[in-house]
């Protein structure tokens, strides 16, 4: 049996604009990010180096962003200048309390010195000497990122991060299956640069942060649901993967394999066939074959095989997912004149897909 779970209703946040810091923020990326315009990217790492970075970073950025939306009404942002807030660093070692992985234990709700050297290390703008004890909050929610570009500079001492906020039980990779239908996107992006620093947690120290709301949701046509995802899970098969939520429950149809889903001018599937004795090298030159006019890109130790072309003005993009008894398959296609832009999508959609290793999947 399929499930389909559908993400919680968008949440209202009022813009906060801040246009000379979004200014120099955008300066430090250097060079425009693909989700941000259609130039190409030179030089930028590719996606596995991307994570792998980011993945050292993401504690202390997570961290960052749950205490900013979670320390007043309006979105807190940080220009690296002005001193931090004392709402925003309380709430910060409130929520850090039960986040083992920044390495904020018990003597930090009380020690203020350890606060402050704490703070030091991992923030650039000054602050002032917290001044009283905090209290632990085990409210069970995770305010995180899920990323979509991470980029140094050319000198490697600054880095770029762009990703969209999402709310959930805990991080994101780390959902059981029961929790895949609480994980939220927020309808919002967040622009954070930060300085290399080996004494900060991941070796990078938070040097500006900036919240946008995702103009996706501001549009008021046919494809205004676009802003956020919805989790496909597969409990027979053991994985699974999020699409664009434009495709809503009256475009989707449930196969004894997978899920389709139909638009004007744009459509996708997600299937599950036995993997029948495949390799991954087999597999490869079975879609050179079907797809000779694709550009095809490997992981090898992920055994996850990428494909995407463009026909005119309609971009189509395959994941090939080898798994232990298995592959999944993955279609997205949209005509980017007539129909939704799904390439802000493109990258995300890979970062989803989770397999669950201990089952059949």
């Amino acid at each position: 049996m399929v499930t389909i779970a559908f993400h919680a209703e968008r949440k209202d946040l009022m813009r906060y604009r801040r246009l000379l810091l979004l200014t120099l923020t955008l300066v430090i990326l250097m060079q425009p990010l693909a989700c941000l315009g259609s130039e190409v990217i030179e030089d930028r790492l590719p996606a596995i180096e991307q994570e792998a970075l980011f993945l050292r970073i993401q504690p202390l950025t997570d961290l960052a962003v749950h205490a900013a939306l979670r320390c007043s009404d309006q979105p807190y942002q940080l220009d690296g200048v002005t001193p931090l807030d004392d709402r925003f660093t309380q709430t910060l070692f409130s929520a850090g309390f039960d986040r083992p992985d920044v390495g904020l234990g018990e003597a930090y709700l009380s020690d203020t010195s350890l606060q402050d050297a704490w703070l030091t290390a991992n923030f650039t703008a000054p602050h002032a000497l917290p001044a009283s004890s905090v209290l632990p909050d085990h409210t069970p929610e995770y305010i995180g990122v899920m990323m979509m570009e991470c980029q140094p500079d050319e000198t490697h001492s600054q880095l770029a991060l762009l990703g969209e906020v999402y709310s959930a039980p805990q991080r994101y990779n780390l959902l059981e299956e029961a929790q895949m239908n609480e994980l939220a996107f927020l309808d919002m992006r967040v622009v954070m640069t930060l300085s290399k620093d080996e004494n900060a947690i991941g070796g990078w120290k938070v040097t500006t942060l900036l919240f946008e709301d995702d103009p996706l949701a501001e549009d008021t046509d046919t494809y205004a649901p676009l802003a956020g995802l919805t989790t496909y899970y597969s409990p027979e098969h053991a994985f699974s993967i999020m699409y664009p939520s434009v495709f809503d429950a009256d475009s989707l149809t449930v196969q004894e394999n997978g899920i389709s889903g139909t638009l004007p001018q744009a459509s996708f599937f997600i299937s599950y066939e036995d993997r029948n004795g495949n390799t991954l090298e087999n597999l490869i030159e079975v879609l050179r074959q079907a797809h000779p006019d694709t550009l095809l890109s490997v992981d090898e130790a992920e055994e996850l095989i990428t494909l995407q072309s463009s026909l005119g003005t309609t971009q189509n993009l395959w994941l090939v997912q080898l798994t232990e008894n298995g592959v999944v398959t993955v279609y997205l296609s949209w005509d980017t004149q007539t129909g939704p832009d799904l390439s802000i999508y493109s990258g995300i959609i890979m970062d989803t897909l989770l397999l669950d290793s201990g089952s059949n999947g």
